[in-house]
């Protein structure tokens, strides 16, 4: 082995723990070959398997996953237009193609449903399970998707926002079909150059944390 990185993480509602790495290892010819890898912990982090994905080769860039309710491993990457939708041990079921352009947040409503930012960030798009598109939440003029997650304890759909022109991250609050409901400036003078340092994370038992820069709000 030459290096592993820690690529992504997801917890389902068993509590389970998906963990992706890159793995890079040296062959016997000196040639180098990368391979993305999934550990799966239980609750009490005790490794449960670890598998090589073969849906997907080990390219340097960005990977993202998420676990719907049936233990669906949804993933996305930043070198493929696809969205591949694997079991819980990461062998691939099926996949169908997204927006793309550039590294898209990721996401699963309470309906399953698969949650994705629209090519030009403008837009959260609703996907069913299967990839088809069932509807298109469009944020108000001015504002860039940078996140979005869904709200177990309310029933809702955040998306986190940056508006140029006020200098600010806002959270929007929307209803499962897509209304605009309530909307929350979380800080001004905030950059949109932090744009690689903001998340947001949402547990099926309620929990909801939103990370801007270095400051974390629970909601």
């Amino acid at each position: 082995m030459i290096a592993q990185w820690r690529k992504s993480v997801a917890v389902d509602s068993n509590d389970n723990i998906y963990a992706l790495t890159r793995l890079r290892t040296r062959n016997k010819n000196g040639g180098v070959k990368s391979d993305l890898v999934l550990h799966v912990f239980d609750e009490s982090y005790n490794i449960k398997f670890v598998s090589v994905l073969e849906c997907l080769d080990g390219g340097k860039g960005f990977v993202k996953i998420a676990v719907d309710k049936n233990q669906n491993m949804i993933m996305i990457t930043d070198w493929s237009d696809q969205v591949c939708v694997c079991d819980n041990t990461g062998k691939l079921k099926f996949q169908f193609e997204r927006d793309w352009r550039y590294m898209q947040c990721l996401n699963i409503s309470n309906n399953n449903d698969i949650m994705m930012t629209s090519d030009d960030d403008s837009a959260v798009k609703i996907y069913s399970t299967e990839g088809n598109l069932k509807f298109t939440i469009k944020v108000p003029e001015g504002h860039y998707v940078k996140e979005v997650a869904f709200h177990y304890g309310i029933g809702k759909v955040i998306v986190l926002t940056y508006a140029g022109k006020q200098n600010s991250w806002f959270l929007l609050c929307y209803s499962e079909t897509g209304e605009l409901e309530n909307s929350v400036s979380l800080k001004r003078r905030h950059s949109e150059h932090l744009w690689r340092r903001v998340d947001m994370k949402s547990h099926p038992s309620g929990p909801f944390v939103v990370k801007v820069g270095k400051s974390i709000t629970f909601i």
